[in-house]
């Protein structure tokens, strides 16, 4: 599965805001189409607790999300998902120590690994931890590859992501010229990346990169998903809003009596 995931430093809030978009079509090798609802950029949840007064771990002391992004393979990307999620949710200390993204990091390649070794890997894996790191109390961006020989290579990219996006899957130059053509030509560079992207799958222009564009923001100190104002109308001249290609305005609006709440972005 190819994909395209951009991460950025957005400086519109001038302390600086880690933005994330992704596309959402995962492909086959052959570049058949598997889904263009597919998740690529992450909520990840990191709860702490220590003991109550009954001697059980129970009351939360610490709550915070970060993201998570992965190009490569799908089952891999959901597995390391789903087991990360679930136990880093599930954190105890009786010191209250809380875990920095640096720490996080680490845990997360150790989980990738178990889906890469001994067995071998054709895919090459990419993925990126990023988000406010309560130790160094600042944003933090890491990045990981492992190749299809299980070589694992894991940088802090957290300086070279205040000046220039931090791009993984395919066609990583081209993209990145665009948004280096489009920075010399737009007077607004705060979301070129996500502007770029959205004209990428728009223009249908690499058959691995489609569906609609996904969008995560870590403003201040949490990470949130967003939906996406989709730039088309419909028949009535109103526009929507997209969750990974799924229109929250027509095609799953209501769950019950309820409605999907989640922040939109244009």
């Amino acid at each position: 599965e190819m994909s395209s995931i951009i991460i950025w430093t957005n400086y519109e809030n001038p302390s600086g805001d880690l933005w994330a978009v992704a596309d959402s079509r995962y492909t086959h090798p052959n570049q058949s189409i598997i889904t263009d609802n597919g998740p690529k950029i992450f909520e990840l949840p990191i709860i702490c607790q220590n003991p109550s007064s009954q001697g059980f771990f129970e009351n939360t002391y610490y709550f915070n999300k970060i993201g998570f992004a992965f190009a490569g393979s799908v089952t891999a990307a959901l597995c390391i998902y789903t087991n990360a999620s679930h136990m880093l949710s599930h954190l105890a200390s009786v010191e209250k120590y809380v875990p920095s993204i640096k720490d996080i990091n680490k845990f997360l390649v150790t989980i990738a690994q178990s889906y890469t070794l001994p067995i071998s890997n054709p895919f090459p894996m990419e993925f990126s931890v990023f988000g406010w790191c309560p130790i160094k109390k600042e944003n933090k961006v890491f990045y990981t590859s492992i190749d299809s020989k299980n070589n694992v290579t894991t940088n802090d990219k957290s300086e070279e992501c205040k000046e220039q996006p931090l791009i993984m899957g395919c066609h990583k130059q081209e993209i990145f010229q665009k948004i280096n053509d489009a920075m010399s030509k737009e007077t607004c560079k705060t979301r070129i990346p996500l502007m770029v992207l959205r004209k990428i799958v728009s223009e249908h222009e690499f058959p691995e990169i489609g569906g609609a564009v996904q969008l995560g923001i870590n403003n201040n100190t949490t990470f949130n998903l967003f939906s996406v104002l989709n730039p088309f109308t419909d028949e009535n001249g109103k526009s929507s809003l997209q969750f990974r290609n799924f229109d929250l305005f027509h095609d799953i609006r209501n769950v019950g009596n309820c409605f999907i709440n989640i922040n939109g972005m244009c």
